[in-house]
């Protein structure tokens, strides 16, 4: 199999799991009770994570990074961030996503999704190196009124595990230009107001 059909491949695979442990996600229930049956769900498939699984709610949804100890005792009313990374046929695959519980989320949820594809197509036609990219998520993000949260809006992902020097989407990337491979695009923008995040995170293929 080409290189790109087994990335394209992995990523669509991890997009189909990602929508069944959406059933898990529900209004009302907290942060850890998800996280629990997230993580016996793809532990009883088999599957193994290269990140940890993140999963975020509250004021917790505006706080960058992926070392987080689920809430065991406040249930979820407004949104919640879920981030899987898992390794799929020796690939990196990773997916997440912010479900919206709330009307008052949804326009930041939405500016989310909007700066997502934006991005993916500009990843794609590599009329930005990483660092503008970055600048311009930014730039993005307040222009829908929000901030960005993230100190990284993305990296390159290969055959696991990747090397720790990777390149990455952010303000100080050396990487003049986004080389051929798999590339991962990471939204994190948020709400100071309402302390409130949204997160989403999805594939694209530069060749």
């Amino acid at each position: 199999m080409e290189i790109i059909e087994k990335h394209l491949a992995c990523q669509n695979k991890i997009r189909t799991i990602f929508t069944s442990l959406e059933a898990f996600v529900r209004n009302g229930r907290t942060e850890k009770e998800i996280y629990n049956e997230i993580e016996h769900f793809l532990k009883s498939k088999g599957y193994k994570s290269w990140h940890p699984l993140v999963v975020k709610s509250g004021e917790n949804s505006i706080k960058k990074g992926v070392k987080h100890i689920p809430n065991a005792t406040d249930a979820i009313s407004d949104l919640c961030i879920v981030d899987i990374g898992l390794i799929i046929d020796d690939v990196e695959a990773d997916f997440a996503k912010t479900i919206c519980f709330q009307e008052s989320f949804e326009n930041l949820v939405s500016a989310a999704q909007t700066i997502l594809k934006e991005a993916l197509q500009i990843v794609a036609s590599k009329k930005m190196s990483p660092s503008e990219l970055f600048f311009w998520i930014d730039q993005r993000a307040s222009d829908f009124g929000y901030s960005q949260i993230c100190d990284s809006a993305g990296h390159r992902v290969g055959k696991y595990p990747t090397p720790k020097s990777v390149t990455k989407i952010r303000a100080n990337e050396p990487q003049n230009s986004f080389e051929q491979g798999g590339w991962m695009v990471e939204i994190h923008i948020g709400d100071k107001n309402t302390q409130r995040g949204a997160f989403f995170e999805d594939f694209i293929y530069v060749t």
